[in-house]
Formats: C-alpha cells, sequence, structure tokens
C-alpha cells in the first residue's frame, strides 16, 4: 500500500468507525444506488451470474440490489469498516455471496478478477486531490453497453 493509500484508508477507518452519525446520514438519505442501480438494471439488462465491481462502494448499498438480480457483487472499497454489519457478514466464508476487496482506486490489486460490469457513485470527490487526475483513472464519467 502506498503512503497516500495508507493516509486515506487510516482516515476513512476512523470516519467510519468512529462517527456513526456518518453511517446514519448514509442509512436514512436516499443515496444514488436508489435510483441508479435501477436504471443500470433497465438499461443495460445484465444476465444472472454476471460480475458486477462496485468500485468506491462505501456502505455497500448496492449488493442487495444486485444479489436480487442474480448478479455476482464484488465491492472495492478502501476500508472494509464502511460496509453495513449485515453486508460484511456476507463477505465471509469459502465461498461468500459478496466478495470484497479493501483498495484504493489507484493501486488495485493485480489479482482482481474480471468482471462484466463496473459501477461508481458518488467516488470521485472523495478522492484525494493528488490522485484525481492519476493515470488509472480518468475523472470522467463512463457508460458503455457491452454486448455479451
Amino acid at each position: 500500500m502506498d503512503e497516500l493509500s495508507a493516509k486515506e484508508h487510516a482516515k476513512y477507518t476512523r470516519l467510519w468507525q468512529k462517527h456513526p452519525e456518518y453511517r446514519g446520514a448514509h442509512e436514512n438519505a436516499e443515496s444514488s444506488y436508489d435510483y441508479l442501480i435501477p436504471i443500470f438494471l433497465k438499461t443495460f439488462q445484465p444476465k444472472k451470474g454476471d460480475r458486477v465491481l462496485d468500485f468506491g462502494c462505501g456502505t455497500g448499498r448496492s449488493a442487495p440490489f444486485l444479489l436480487e438480480k442474480g448478479l455476482t457483487p464484488h465491492l472495492i472499497d478502501l476500508t472494509k469498516s464502511a460496509l453495513d454489519p449485515a453486508i460484511y457478514l456476507n463477505t465471509l466464508g469459502e465461498t461468500p455471496p459478496i466478495v470484497f476487496t479493501e483498495s484504493s482506486l489507484w493501486e488495485l490489486p493485480t489479482t482482481l478478477e474480471k468482471a462484466t460490469w463496473m459501477l461508481s457513485f458518488d467516488v470521485l470527490e472523495h478522492l484525494p486531490e493528488e490522485n484525481k487526475h492519476h493515470p488509472r483513472i480518468n475523472g470522467k464519467p463512463h457508460l458503455e453497453r457491452r454486448t455479451h
């Protein structure tokens, strides 16, 4: 983990663990997941079993929507402390229904498996300024319809 990733990991771990009001704000507020996941599902019509990466997943709120449609969620965030407890429990075990990777977006593991779909909602504004233009993060929203 590079120095900036370690610094951001510590900051967000502390935030999620020590400030329950931050989690409460996410639980009670309408989330982009509430309206963007249904749009994603209707527009792109992913097939059952398709693997979906959610970069900067936060609480993991996308996972129940994805599981309900028979998709395989793979959540990625700087800290597992962000995950809601019920989501976290579903990342444990030999063959968990939800896969979680703790990583920064600019330092993703080379072992990250390919996926059919990638999502990232409300993430860019949380990136440290020095990494908003990192070569692995272009800072531009991108949707692409791919045929299977």
